[in-house]
């Protein structure tokens, strides 16, 4: 072939495409903004213009400073360096939440109950004497008859939520560094109290070295000490249904709308409603083993082992596959064929993804960008399935996330069948 005559038709074939990319404005403007929106959107959720936000926790403090404890045969009840260090977690922007009682797992209304359901990253527990260890209470009887004070150093007790191992590492350094920062601050003001010349020497200096001791612990619902892919494989679960569902149910329509499918069943008096059923389930169906499909893969690949209840996760499944239709519906009722349905679909699910929690937790989030990610059904139901696989939980320990994902699923669900029957009317 002559090579001009290659040269022309690769340019007239050029021209051909590029003229259909001009004509479809819709999808034009999601391809070429799709590299600008992912640009400003990991600006924005890695710190923007220089800007960082310090992330919130909440932690569970119980405080046994406030009861009454045995110091040299006598009953006393000094709690006020409690509350000064409860003040102290205040301050450095963690949520405190005080508990009565330590409690377990299985307990309401204690501090390793809301551990357990995931409504706090942190347990801290403040011993019944450390106000009276601080203040050196205690004495102790020397050789030669004299009585001095005792140094003992009150030991903090911290339980740390592992099975988000994000959260983990932060929570964990934040804490004993809240510890060791409150000694150190006590340090500097033991060393001017009275009496000290007069304390056992070798007991204060070890008093001196660590006033207070922190005692960390691992809590991960019973299964410690997990590699950190098995956190992560129920997360993806979030990202899977946004880009499987938002796939199938917006661009199916379209190329059915755009190859005159529809257009022939509305001709042979197909019902809506039944066209819709058909493709909620084509959806769900999508969904359901594309979800399978990932949590197959973490088992062989990487021998995950979770909290494998099924029918909890398949019920989840179902109802946040309502969240993911409906929006499909609304993206192929305006979209003019199915590229330009691809296109926005592929923008919306780059951009959602960041929101689920699966590849980086919320809370490193701006403030807006976690009000966003907690209203997103796609999140609830991340949080929620990594709850049940992880922490052990049931639907019902969950409840709240999944009337959160049920009615937010039936509102875009009633949205997208609106724009759905709109656009079937164009069509007649």
């Amino acid at each position: 072939m002559d090579w001009k005559v290659f040269m022309a038709q690769v340019q007239q074939y050029t021209l051909k495409s590029m003229r259909r990319y001009v004509r479809n404005r819709t999808a034009i403007f999601f391809v070429f903004l799709m590299p600008v929106f992912l640009l400003l959107m990991m600006g924005w959720v890695f710190g923007g213009a220089g800007q960082t936000s310090v992330p919130t926790f909440d932690v569970a403090v119980v405080d046994l400073d406030s009861q009454p404890v045995d110091v040299n045969g006598t009953m006393l009840r000094q709690s006020y360096l409690g509350n000064v260090f409860v003040q102290v977690l205040e301050d450095v922007n963690l949520t405190v939440e005080e508990y009565d009682e330590l409690g377990n797992a299985t307990k309401e209304g204690t501090a390793m109950y809301a551990l357990a359901h995931g409504n706090a990253q942190a347990v801290v527990v403040i011993p019944a004497n450390f106000t009276e260890c601080l203040t050196m209470r205690y004495t102790t009887r020397l050789s030669n008859g004299s009585v001095v004070p005792l140094p003992v150093s009150p030991t903090v007790v911290v339980e740390v939520d592992s099975t988000d191992q994000y959260a983990y590492q932060v929570v964990r350094q934040m804490l004993t560094g809240i510890v060791t920062g409150f000694a150190d601050a006590y340090r500097e003001q033991v060393m001017v109290m009275s009496g000290v010349a007069g304390t056992d020497a070798e007991r204060f200096v070890c008093f001196i070295a660590h006033p207070i001791v922190s005692e960390v612990h691992e809590y991960s619902g019973g299964s410690q000490d997990q590699p950190w892919i098995y956190y992560m494989t129920p997360g993806v679960l979030g990202v899977v249904v946004i880009w499987s569902g938002l796939s199938s149910s917006a661009r199916s329509l379209a190329i059915e709308r755009e190859d005159g499918m529809l257009r022939r069943l509305m001709v042979a008096s197909a019902s809506p409603t039944a066209v819709l059923l058909g493709e909620y389930l084509t959806t769900f169906l999508t969904v359901v083993i594309s979800a399978a499909l990932a949590l197959v893969t973490g088992v062989l690949v990487f021998q995950v082992s979770l909290n494998w209840d099924f029918v909890a996760i398949l019920v989840l499944t179902a109802l946040v596959s309502f969240s993911v239709i409906g929006p499909g519906l609304i993206i192929s009722s305006f979209a003019k064929n199915a590229e330009a349905a691809g296109s926005i679909q592929t923008v919306i699910s780059i951009v959602l993804q960041f929101f689920t929690g699966s590849f980086f937790p919320v809370f490193l989030l701006p403030p807006a960008g976690q009000v966003f990610a907690t209203a997103l059904p796609y999140t609830q139901y991340s949080l929620a399935a990594t709850d049940i696989m992880t922490r052990g939980l049931t639907l019902f320990d969950v409840s709240s996330r999944v009337s959160y994902v049920t009615v937010s699923g039936i509102v875009l669900m009633f949205i997208g069948a609106l724009s759905y029957r709109r656009a079937l009317k164009a069509l007649q």
